[in-house]
């Protein structure tokens, strides 16, 4: 009983999310002995990773496991959202704003961990490694050439003083592009 009422706090979490909201429907959340396994599609990557934080800061999760698949990497994005609720006088009235994706914050953290990863010569974007970044916490997502890349990614990342911690999500050995079989 105390699963699915994890499950269904993280469900409605991600619900009532502004950007992780608009995925819910196709976000299946499983919740065995405290760890949460997220899977399903969402949008982008950055939704993805913010699942996941989410998720992870939700009283009775003990782990998250990702399983969430991105249709695209992630873009800054200005998007008008319209919430419908009651306003003074009325009983219900359409609202709109404009809402960034990913937000100026999580975009100035990402920004900053992909400019220090490639001053020290890790390839970041279409030659390597996605940053993303949710709540000063630095995502490492995609290939590394080598175990070391990886480790060294994650260790500049961690030095950044704005960076509360580094989720890394490299997959190791993977062929590179433009070498050979």
């Amino acid at each position: 009983m105390r699963d699915l009422w994890v499950a269904l706090k993280v469900r409605l979490r991600l619900v009532f999310d502004p950007y992780c909201g608009q995925d819910a429907r196709s976000i299946r959340v499983r919740c065995r002995q405290g760890g949460v396994l997220l899977s399903g599609r969402v949008e982008n990557t950055y939704r993805a990773c913010r699942a996941e934080n989410l998720a992870r800061r939700m009283s009775g999760v003990a782990d998250v496991a990702n399983e969430l698949r991105p249709d695209r990497a992630t873009r800054f994005e200005r998007k008008i959202r319209t919430v419908f609720g009651p306003a003074p006088g009325a009983p219900l009235t359409a609202v709109s704003d404009v809402i960034e994706e990913p937000p100026k914050n999580d975009r100035a953290v990402a920004e900053c961990a992909s400019a220090a990863l490639q001053r020290r010569q890790i390839p970041v974007g279409e030659a390597g490694l996605e940053v993303c970044a949710v709540d000063r916490t630095v995502y490492l997502l995609g290939e590394a050439p080598s175990e070391a890349v990886a480790k060294a990614a994650e260790f500049v990342a961690g030095a950044i003083p704005e960076v509360e911690g580094v989720r890394n999500k490299l997959r190791v050995g993977a062929r590179t592009r433009g070498t050979a079989e």
